[in-house]
């Protein structure tokens, strides 16, 4: 779970580039003896950065990375120790298989994925409803599921939608569908999206839809980690990764690009590479000398990124199991927790949900102290469960909350499209600046896979490629 997309609903592919360059089976790449006079900085050590950084050292640059933070990995991070298995906080699940980070996963790294069947189940109206057996429900229940179907197939059309500029929440009021549904839409759109259905362009989630490649089915981690593959993979990379290192200004006005550190420590180069998160740059944390051009600016502005969070409960028993009757996959529609899942299926044995909440909602959850969002997430833990029965399963000290709008140098989740945005500016975004400056990272992906980890890292071959454009 966790950065999911629902089937044919994916959040670019540039995996032509690998091939040009000359990247074998294993993943080595030809080195240009050329290019080693050449000193690119890369800045922040996330996907993005540490394939950029690693594809440049393959092909003979001189390379540093300087990270804000105290680890590499940006929006990829695990928990160890809470339970008999990692639990991602971050990114999640591999989408598709037709993509390079899928390759470095199972072919590369040799990394096994989870096989484990589950079953989804929706919130509404105090129900349980399972999809697949709406026959064993009540009358009532029965009257229900004819919104729900509506619902389903309002979540299928809108990859298809191509009417005015719209979020997606001004488009559901006008469906005729129950509001009841609300939280269902929103749980399988917005929050998926990594925002709320009022935020979120229904237009261009359409128009990022069109240009998916990568597949339409998810993978979850076996027995790895998302941050094991990167760092097994980019090992070779991680020794010139400067840890602690905030880049403050970047003066790119003379012959030398100059770049100062929150320390005041100065390090030089011929190009730079900015993978930073999309609110980094719009917070202004990087003075540019001379500043960046209006339409970079207008850009940024026109890309969505907002806060959310993962919270994690460790039970004493997993007390779904006799309510659900089957292997819960996730708990969508409940309009407080849009996602919810059982964490340990096909990983481990300790009993834990973890909620996925976006947007709006994520927001608000934020706002307060983590005992008091602990408090208000258990209580609506047990309005879907009923009985009291999370509260009285709780495990001490069985609370983590990971809240990436409180992490100092992201400060958000991951980008998506809202009102007035689109695809033009992501391409703008990716632009470089004077065949200087240099923009990867999710955001900057301009052919349907923005929000992802495969896509933050086809960004990273495209970067590479521009800076040897830029050189050649």
């Amino acid at each position: 779970m966790g950065y999911s997309v629902p089937v044919a609903l994916a959040l670019p592919t540039l995996l032509s580039s690998c091939s040009k360059n000359g990247q074998d089976d294993d993943g080595g790449i030809t080195p240009v003896n050329k290019f080693k006079d050449y000193t690119v900085v890369v800045v922040g050590a996330g996907a993005a950065g540490l394939y950029a950084g690693w594809y440049l050292q393959e092909r003979g640059f001189n390379v540093k990375i300087l990270e804000a933070s105290d680890r590499v990995g940006g929006r990829v991070r695990h928990l160890s120790g809470f339970a008999d298995f990692d639990i991602e906080l971050g990114a999640e699940e591999i989408h598709g298989n037709n993509s390079e980070w899928y390759r470095i996963a199972t072919e590369q790294v040799k990394a096994k994925l989870n096989d484990a069947a589950k079953d989804d189940f929706y919130f509404f109206k105090q129900d349980f409803a399972d999809q697949n057996e709406p026959a064993l429900k009540s009358e009532s229940f029965s009257n229900q599921f004819q919104e729900f179907a509506k619902t389903m197939q309002f979540v299928a059309d809108a990859p298809s939608y191509s009417g005015a500029d719209l979020t997606v929440e001004n488009v559901f009021s006008t469906s005729g569908i129950s509001w009841n549904m609300f939280g269902v839409a929103n749980g399988l759109l917005g929050n998926e999206y990594g925002t709320s259905n009022n935020r979120l362009s229904i237009k261009g989630l359409a128009e990022e839809d069109s240009l998916w490649s990568a597949g339409d089915e998810s993978y979850e981690l076996k027995d790895k980690t998302m941050l094991f593959i990167l760092e097994t993979k980019f090992a070779a990379i991680l020794p010139k990764v400067k840890k602690n290192t905030q880049v403050k200004k970047i003066d790119y006005s003379g012959t030398k690009i100059v770049l100062t550190d929150q320390a005041d420590e100065t390090y030089q180069a011929d190009r730079v590479i900015i993978t930073v998160p999309l609110t980094v740059l719009k917070g202004g944390d990087i003075q540019f000398i001379p500043a960046l051009p209006s339409t970079k600016v207008d850009a940024y502005s026109n890309i969505g990124m907002g806060g959310g969070l993962k919270a994690i409960f460790k039970f004493s028993t997993a007390f779904w199991e006799g309510i659900t009757l089957e292997k819960l996959g996730s708990v969508i529609g409940y309009n407080e927790i849009p996602e919810l899942w059982a964490t340990a299926v096909g990983r481990g044995t300790t009993p834990i949900l973890t909620a996925f909440i976006m947007g709006e909602k994520g927001e608000q959850f934020s706002s307060m102290t983590p005992e008091d969002a602990k408090g208000f997430l258990l209580g609506h833990l047990d309005n879907i469960f009923g009985n009291n029965t999370a509260s009285q399963s709780l495990q001490q000290d069985g609370f983590y909350l990971m809240d990436w709008g409180k992490q100092p140098f992201i400060r958000g989740t991951y980008s998506y499209p809202k009102v007035g945005g689109g695809l033009i500016f992501r391409k703008e975004l990716a632009a470089d600046v004077d065949g200087l400056l240099f923009f990867a990272g999710e955001a900057t992906h301009y052919e349907g896979h923005n929000s992802t980890v495969h896509g933050a890292i086809e960004t990273g071959i495209r970067v590479v490629e521009e800076v040897e454009d830029s050189i050649s």
